[in-house]
């Protein structure tokens, strides 16, 4: 009973598509595009997409990603934009007025780049969506991260109508308040059959009259939604003298003196909007035209190098060095106008040039330029002469010339050893085989600047030194010389500095081990070191005793 049932069903739909066919009634697939295009094509893209309401997404992939291709090997990318691609390949439309893209942010960016887009409420725009603009969504509200776009299909009491795809994995009809913060903006397609609703800003133009040797400058604010710019400059006769057309904000060029008229429109696919006529005078100049120099400064072993722009109507150059410290002219060169840059060999120091163009009697110079020629290579080292005193007589230091040396700096440097008594406080530095600790103490005895005087003489205490002798170019380089010194013990043991050793010195040295005496002077302890260890202990006294005797 069940399979007569079946089989009288199946019969009744075997017989519904045979009637179809002898009437000769369309028969279609679900879900195809059964609209035909009336040649309107803002209304055959709505008509498209009213055909796919209710189409649901199969696992493989929505239709519209298999029409369009495969995305990173596979169609089950998000299709709201390949939807709205396929229903305006549906309308005839094409993709310069559409893009075939799969993603909102690209077709956001046509948009954009064909200056095609308004904002929406939330974004400060004011202007109301019509049927077939596409609407311009962000979850967040982040005009920069774009989720979803739909279809417009129209906008009245506050509601936005739209059919999106994608939506619950479906084509559907959707409502949107018109200030929602979720709406970004509209891309407005220029469709054959409607007029282009955008009409360019006006923009701000501005005249900077020129002079025969200078270009006249018109400059203007960017117009939002301008796709190019016309500009138009009149001759006083009313003829047309320039016609320039451009997708840029400034215009250059040289005019011959006399009265002109400047008008500039701004155009969106056919829309504009024109300045008023703006009216300007060139006058005229015979001095050459301003330019621009730079410089080298090159060293004391390569030249300094000026080189710098044409100079419209400048025959010749000039270049005049000047010494920056004296005043005093360096050199002054001259040149044709072919010539473009120029050298010259200067001593080390600190100049400016400039460079005038000349054309007979009239002048045009250039920005002065200031720089510093250095020395190419470091100064040299002198070579050190040390004449080690004593005491009471001279110390002499002498040393020669260091090449391209302006001037010299010495300093003496006295290295003390002690150790670790009462009454001495110095650095540690080591320990001694004793494991007494050893200390040492660098004492700049010392630090002068010489300028271009080659010798140093002064008396300075017995004692082990490091002489330092640096010499330094105009550049501030510098080159360091060193040399060690030893200034002689008068006699050692001779602690009362009488002359002579007695028993008075081993009394001395006797409270200087039982630390109930300080030595004056640095010199004490090297007097007291006799068998010269570098140390001063019980040793010495029996040595100093021995020699007493």
């Amino acid at each position: 009973m069940k399979l007569g049932k079946r089989l009288r069903a199946a019969a009744a739909l075997l017989l519904s598509a045979v009637m179809l066919l002898w009437t000769g009634l369309p028969v279609t697939a679900a879900y195809e595009n059964t609209h035909n295009n009336t040649g309107k094509p803002s209304q055959d893209i709505l008509a498209a997409a009213e055909s796919q309401l209710g189409y649901t997404t199969p696992a493989d992939g929505a239709k519209y990603n298999h029409w369009y291709g495969a995305v990173n090997g596979n169609y089950t990318y998000s299709w709201c934009q390949t939807f709205l691609s396929w229903c305006a390949e549906q309308a005839e439309i094409g993709t310069d007025v559409i893009p075939k893209e799969t993603s909102v942010s690209a077709a956001w960016g046509f948009f954009q780049a064909d200056k095609r887009f308004l904002k929406s409420q939330s974004q400060g725009g004011s202007d109301m969506p019509r049927a077939g603009d596409i609407a311009f969504y962000s979850e967040t509200g982040d005009a920069a991260a774009l989720t979803h776009v739909g279809l417009v299909t129209g906008a009245e009491n506050g509601t936005l109508y739209t059919i999106e795809g994608n939506v619950s994995n479906q084509v559907m009809r959707c409502e949107r308040q018109l200030d929602s913060v979720q709406i970004i903006g509209y891309g407005c397609p220029l469709y054959a059959d409607l007029e282009n609703r955008i009409v360019p800003e006006l923009p701000v133009m501005t005249v900077t009259p020129g002079m025969t040797n200078l270009a006249t400058s018109i400059s203007w604010t960017a117009s939002a939604h301008a796709q190019k710019y016309l500009l138009v400059i009149w001759d006083a006769d009313g003829n047309e003298v320039v016609r320039e057309e451009t997708t840029g904000v400034r215009f250059q060029k040289l005019l011959p003196d006399g009265d002109y008229t400047a008008q500039l429109t701004a155009e969106n696919s056919g829309t504009t909007v024109t300045t008023e006529k703006q009216a300007f005078t060139v006058t005229e100049n015979h001095n050459p035209l301003p330019f621009s120099a730079v410089v080298n400064a090159g060293t004391d072993e390569e030249p300094s190098t000026v080189s710098w722009t044409e100079s419209v109507g400048a025959l010749s150059y000039r270049v005049c060095f000047l010494n920056a410290d004296t005043g005093q002219v360096a050199e002054t060169l001259e040149t044709d106008n072919t010539v473009r840059t120029c050298e010259k060999q200067l001593e080390p120091g600190n100049y400016t040039v400039q460079v005038t163009a000349c054309s007979g009697s009239y002048e045009t110079a250039s920005p002065v330029l200031s720089f510093t020629v250095k020395y190419r290579r470091p100064v040299t080292a002198p070579v050190l002469e040390v004449n080690g005193g004593t005491y009471n007589t001279p110390t002499t230091i002498t040393w020669d010339d260091g090449e391209r040396a302006v001037g010299y700096r010495i300093r003496i440097i006295r290295e003390e050893f002690c150790y670790e008594f009462s009454h001495l406080v110095c650095p540690p530095v080591g320990v001694d085989s004793s494991l007494d600790l050893v200390y040492q103490n660098d004492i700049t005895i010392v630090e002068e600047d010489m300028g271009m005087q080659h010798s140093w003489s002064g008396v300075l205490t017995e004692g082990f030194y490091w002489v330092y002798v640096t010499a330094y170019n105009a550049a501030g380089d510098t080159a360091l010389a060193y040399h060690t010194l030893n200034v002689r013990v008068p006699l050692e043991g001779d602690l009362d500095d009488d002359g002579k050793v007695t028993q008075q010195d081993a009394a001395l040295l006797e409270q200087y081990l039982l630390g109930d005496l300080a030595f004056s002077r640095y010199g004490m302890t090297l007097r007291a070191d006799m068998d010269g260890d570098g140390r001063v202990n019980g040793f010495d006294l029996a040595l100093l005793r021995q020699k007493i005797v």
